[in-house]
């Protein structure tokens, strides 16, 4: 027996709260043997909601999740990794127009060398223990591009970034510790 609650990936399909409805099948066969398979769905909502709705790729949630998260937290604690899906809204990056803390815990956010990760033009950022993969641009700022007053980096990884100037990173204004 397969106790599904205890793998990582169907936990946090299980888990996930844009996920709204479930769908399971059973089979036995010739022999008596019993299988089983599920599905997880959702239902597609005003994308202004407050929790995501969006599927689960390879267990890594979607920047759209991200940005939901970062729209709506003051300060952000990341229990999964993120990975660019081709929404051209995030090509330069999910903007960060307020002050806050991003925690990544060791998850990675990955841009798949197909946008920026993040824009920040707040006046205060802290973000801290995130492995920053892909990111990509023409411009400045591969991962990051900052004209943060106050950007603050603590024990976080740059990954395979690629720009024109500041492959991980690129501060146009302020301070940077």
């Amino acid at each position: 027996t397969f106790d599904v609650s205890q793998d990582q990936g169907h936990r946090r399909n299980m888990l996930h709260p844009g996920f709204t409805c479930v769908g399971i099948a059973g089979y036995m066969d010739q022999y008596g043997a019993t299988y089983w398979v599920q599905a997880f769905g959702w239902k597609e909502v005003d994308r202004n909601q407050t929790s995501p709705q969006t599927p689960v790729y390879d267990n890594k949630m979607t920047f759209d999740d991200l940005n939901i998260l970062i729209k709506n937290g003051a300060d952000i604690i990341l229990n999964n990794d993120y990975i660019y899906k081709n929404d051209s809204s995030f090509k330069e990056g999910i903007v960060i127009d307020r002050d806050m803390t991003i925690d990544g815990q060791g998850h990675s956010i990955d841009a798949t060398r197909l946008s920026r990760i993040f824009n920040i033009t707040s006046d205060n950022a802290v973000l801290k223990n995130i492995v920053f993969k892909n990111g990509n641009t023409d411009g400045c700022g591969g991962a990051i591009y900052s004209t943060c007053a106050n950007l603050t980096i603590v024990n976080c990884t740059f990954e395979n970034n690629f720009a024109y100037y500041g492959s991980a990173l690129f501060s146009s204004a302020g301070t940077l510790t």
